[in-house]
């Protein structure tokens, strides 16, 4: 996967800014050099798909730990979004480090200019090699600086074989040759003090700054709007609320500078004006239908800003109720389904709890539609108010235009001076419509961005009235065991659904399972069996009872006290170890310790999931268990 479609990056670099002192000397390099070291047992300076699997596997935790320091005192979201999304580079990077490299002939002779120029591209190109995207990640400017020892703006072959030489190989300068080069320097300045003099194409990269271009025959005054974006870490209606307060702040203190910077096109124009030699019925002529004409534009501005505000905020609400609409019949969906099972006689007081359940969703669900129809309608007529004043702001434009036109023409005796004060005017003018049009567009960002935010805000507070109205009407699943009498060998899938068994479920959990179990096993994963049904799990269904694979339950016999409060699991008993090889696909298979043996099963147990073969799944495949240490013992739970 190319790094510049990881979309984590750029949030990883304004984290870190925000999380690491200036001084710190953690930069990408030396993060990437000492996980290399780390992940390379053995020592071939080549990352196997076995070593990439047991690093991340329990190594990486080490050089994450080295940075909790660091970490000290800053806020506890942005100590979990950076380490968070450092975690997701360094496996990232392990993988890819053999790509990033550059031929040392294609960087001699190369300038400062040129190398900051190809690392703030590749941040705006996919294509781009990776050791210019890493170049533009890190600080580009003061990694040139570093390399170039004599200080002369130009690489040398001499200072480029010097680092390219650290890996053994000098023809190409690594990830792991930049890594070493600054582990070499660590007692000189860091990298990182060099950041105070990022060039202004990199900053550009992280904030959006834009000029109008007023000229400097015009005005010196500028007007450089900025817009922000959303913070990471728990998407809170606490923390969205606070966004849309930052926004809407950063939307007046924009609309104030325009206006200040538009003031002072007007006051030069003024100025122009009472210096001309034109008549003063002139002047006061053109003053008075300038000003109408341009508060009435601004004003119709204000209105197109409020009528789209409507129209985006009537479109979230429609979508809204759309999602939850969809949530609802699913549930009413599940029900039907379980009512389709029953019994009219022997489970009449709990078909009637379902039937109560699906007419109260049902009756939710009518009020949900007509609120969204009644939203569609309310945005449809928005826009055709818009439509509306787009137009009328556009015939003002053009009277605007015709009538100080015209003005300037009507005084034909004095044509020269006329014109003269025309051009003058005109550059103040151009001024301001740049101005004008920079904030309609700056506007349009933060109002984007406001927008994006209570849609956010409408989506999370929908899913939480959406989900009491579930809660409420939920029927608590029977997590009872199941104990079965006889020989299941001669089962059939009719069999295990008579006995709740959902073969969709099961089929579709042992299919992701096998998947899993062939990826690990080829990439020589050993004793991580609890890794491999994790990562089953969360293919199949997108999370996974036990935890993330490096998160959450680390022993195997410990997730059977999980599984009992699975509501779409039942346990089985009334098996033997022999049985485990008929039963259906998708069925997990617990064992418990045993108090004999050395092996990894017989100290923390074994989980697995069953393929419906006789073979079971977990870091490889095998052929079902059927023995755990002396007094291991196995449950079985089956998808319901």
């Amino acid at each position: 996967m190319e790094i510049g479609r990881l979309p984590f990056l750029h949030s990883l670099k304004e984290n870190a800014e925000k999380a690491l002192p200036s001084d710190s000397a953690g930069s990408i390099f030396g993060l990437m050099s000492n996980c290399i070291e780390k992940a390379d047992t053995s020592g071939d300076g080549v990352l196997s798909g076995e070593e990439i699997s047991v690093f991340m596997s329990n190594g990486y935790n080490e050089v994450i730990s080295e940075f909790q320091n660091e970490l000290e005192g800053q806020e506890e979201d942005i100590i979990t979004a950076f380490i968070s999304q450092l975690k997701n580079f360094i496996a990232t990077m392990l993988k890819s480090s053999s790509e990033v490299q550059e031929d040392v002939t294609t960087l001699e002779g190369m300038n400062k200019e040129t190398f900051i120029k190809n690392s703030t591209d590749a941040q705006n190109n996919e294509d781009s090699s990776m050791f210019w995207q890493i170049m533009g990640i890190d600080n580009a400017e003061g990694i040139f600086d570093n390399i170039d020892a004599d200080k002369n703006g130009t690489l040398s072959a001499e200072e480029l074989q010097e680092i390219a030489s650290l890996d053994g190989n000098k023809n190409n300068i690594s990830l792991q040759d930049l890594g070493n080069f600054f582990k070499n320097k660590e007692n000189e300045t860091a990298i990182e003090n060099t950041q105070e003099t990022v060039s202004p194409q990199q900053t550009q990269t992280t904030q959006p700054t834009r000029n109008p271009g007023v000229s400097s025959s015009s005005s010196s005054s500028s007007f450089n709007p900025t817009t922000t974006g959303s913070s990471s870490g728990e998407r809170t209606l606490e923390v969205i609320n606070k966004e849309i307060s930052d926004q809407e702040a950063l939307k007046n203190t924009t609309k104030e500078e325009a206006e200040a910077a538009i003031a002072e096109q007007d006051e030069l124009i003024a100025n122009a004006l009472a210096q001309s030699d034109l008549s003063e019925e002139f002047k006061e002529e053109y003053n008075s239908e300038n000003q109408r004409l341009t508060t009435a534009i601004n004003e119709k501005d204000q209105e197109i800003s409020n009528e789209k505000t409507l129209a985006q905020d009537f479109k979230a609400e429609a979508q809204s109720y759309a999602s939850s609409i969809s949530d609802i019949d699913s549930q009413i969906s599940s029900m039907e389904s379980a009512l389709s099972g029953l019994d009219q006689n022997e489970d009449a007081s709990q078909i009637s709890e379902y039937n109560t359940k699906i007419n109260n969703l049902k009756a939710k669900k009518e009020e949900y539609e007509n609120a969204k129809n009644e939203a569609e309608e309310n945005e449809r007529l928005a826009n055709e108010r818009i439509a509306s004043l787009e137009q009328e702001k556009t015939n003002l434009i053009t009277e605007k235009d015709n009538i100080l036109n015209t003005l300037s023409e009507k005084y034909s005796n004095e044509k020269d001076k006329a014109l003269a004060f025309k051009e003058e005017i005109a550059q103040y003018e151009t001024a301001k419509k740049e101005i004008q049009t920079q904030l309609e567009s700056t506007i349009n960002e933060i109002d984007s961005k406001i927008q994006e935010l209570k849609n956010e805000k409408a989506q999370v507070e929908r899913e939480n009235e959406t989900q009491k109205v579930l809660d409420e009407n939920k029927v608590v699943a029977d997590t009872t065991p199941i104990a079965i009498n006889g020989d299941i060998s001669t089962f059939t899938t009719e069999d295990w659904e008579k006995l709740g068994y959902n073969e969709t479920f099961g089929t579709n959990l042992a299919d992701n399972a096998r998947v899993v179990g062939e990826r690990m096993e080829a990439a020589g994963s050993q004793a991580n069996c609890l890794g491999g049904v994790k990562r089953s799990f969360i293919a199949a269904t997108g999370s996974s009872p036990f935890g993330a694979p490096e998160q959450g339950i680390t022993v195997a016999s410990r997730c059977a006290s999980v599984m009992e409060e699975q509501e779409n699991f039942r346990e089985i008993t009334g098996i033997s170890a022999n049985d485990l090889q008929y039963l259906p696909a998708g069925a997990v298979v617990v064992w418990t310790e045993s108090t004999t043996g050395t092996s990894p099963a017989s100290r923390y147990g074994h989980i697995s999931i069953s393929l419906g073969d006789g073979n079971e799944s977990s870091d490889s495949i095998d052929r079902q268990y059927r023995h755990v240490g002396e007094n291991g013992r196995p449950r079985v739970f089956i998808p319901v």
